[in-house]
């Protein structure tokens, strides 16, 4: 018996040393979201009841003749970034991989934060690092964000704006995020950072948007304005001057984000930063937004997805 179980083991290791070593596994791919409630899908599944859907709004403008370019306007499922029941940019990078022969599955982590504040992305950073730090990832392929939005919503006139510390602040969090990937990853893949910036946010001030009804038969100003009092000092304004004094808000505030991207493109040369301003050239459709009057809902967080992935360059 003992000599026939040698012979076993015997045999059982020739087989094995035949059969040659086993191929490491493959280490997942990861793709970051971060940023605001935008990036979170906040209230993307709450829609504003018996709003006339975007589609019906959009067949209106049309038969109107007016021409403009729409915003068809939680983190696993509606967020534009990452969403799996929408076709987020996670789902669109992942089939770009596929098609391409990748044989490491892609995995997304969206540590974006409701409220959150161009200030806050070097949290937002650290927790992306510390996820890649724990080497379970072969490469860090794609991040995307949305920022300003809350920054915007603290002013009413763009002169009190603090330019050179939210400069300085974006600045600081990209750099920290390409000399960190760097040093954990050591892999000479470019770091592809996607930045969206503030949507066109006094237009939920018109009085077509404010008189709407929403939960509880109250109207969009009444939950938004008085109850939520969200982004007050940009929504609520009257008259054309005013209007125009709030856009400028959101202008100057995606001007730094844009700028600061430049900035650290040029001093980071593995650091491809890209700014969008699709989300300001878009009109917003009542129809698009969550119950709350302010947020996007699950259709335009879709097409927020389609029109700022025709924004990144890299995976076309």
């Amino acid at each position: 018996m003992y000599t026939l179980m040698l012979l076993l083991v015997a045999l059982l290791s020739q087989s094995a040393m035949a059969m040659g070593p086993r191929p490491p596994a493959v280490k997942p791919r990861l793709m970051a979201v971060l940023g605001d409630s935008i990036s979170a899908g906040t209230l993307a599944d709450v829609p504003i009841p018996n709003a006339p859907t975007p589609e019906e709004s959009v067949l209106k403008w049309h038969d109107q003749g007016v021409e403009v370019d729409l915003i068809y306007t939680n983190k696993k499922t509606l967020s534009w970034g990452s969403g799996e029941k929408i076709r987020s940019h996670f789902l669109m990078l992942r089939e770009w991989l596929e098609l391409r022969g990748s044989r490491a599955p892609l995995e997304v982590a969206n540590l974006a934060n409701p409220g959150a504040e161009i200030g806050d992305l070097r949290v937002q950073v650290r927790k992306l690092l510390e996820i890649l730090g724990s080497r379970e990832y072969e490469s860090l392929d794609y991040v995307a964000l949305t920022i300003g939005s809350n920054d915007a919503c603290n002013y009413s006139s763009s002169l009190d704006i603090p330019e050179e510390e939210l400069r300085r602040n974006l600045v600081e969090s990209l750099s920290i995020l390409g000399k960190g990937v760097r040093s954990i990853t050591r892999i000479p893949v470019p770091i592809r950072v996607l930045v969206v910036g503030a949507p066109r946010i006094p237009n939920l001030g018109v009085p077509g948007f404010i008189d709407a009804p929403t939960l509880f038969g109250l109207s969009c100003g009444v939950v938004r304005d008085r109850i939520l009092r969200y982004c007050r000092p940009l929504t609520v304004w009257s008259g054309l001057e005013e209007y125009h004094q709030r856009l400028a808000v959101v202008e100057r505030v995606n001007g730094i984000l844009k700028n600061a991207a430049l900035e650290v493109s040029g001093e980071f040369p593995d650091l491809q930063v890209v700014y969008s301003d699709r989300l300001y050239q878009l009109e917003i459709p009542l129809g698009a937004l969550a119950a709350d009057c302010f947020h996007p809902g699950k259709w335009a967080q879709e097409q927020i997805s389609k029109r700022t992935w025709e924004d990144q360059p890299w995976f076309q």
